[in-house]
């Protein structure tokens, strides 16, 4: 399974959670949620196989603080 397939299955597991999903490079794609169910997505993210946590980051946008939480697949473990 590549790392293509797995967007599918987080989205699915994901559920309503997924507001937006967005391929930005082969290997990289922003899932939307809303900040208050944060915690129950990063709990449905890190189930899944092969999925870890790596860094939690904020970007001000002058109009809102984006916070980025950034999970690595390995592809040796999906």
């Amino acid at each position: 399974m590549g790392q293509t397939d797995v967007l599918p299955r987080v989205k699915e597991a994901l559920g309503t959670l997924a507001l937006d999903v967005q391929w930005e490079r082969s290997n990289q794609a922003f899932i939307t949620v809303p900040a208050e169910r944060i915690v129950d997505a990063c709990r449905v993210m890190m189930a899944q196989p092969g999925v870890r946590f790596v860094v939690c980051t904020g970007i001000d946008t002058r109009d809102a603080l984006a916070v980025l939480y950034h999970f690595f697949l390995d592809p040796e473990r999906h």
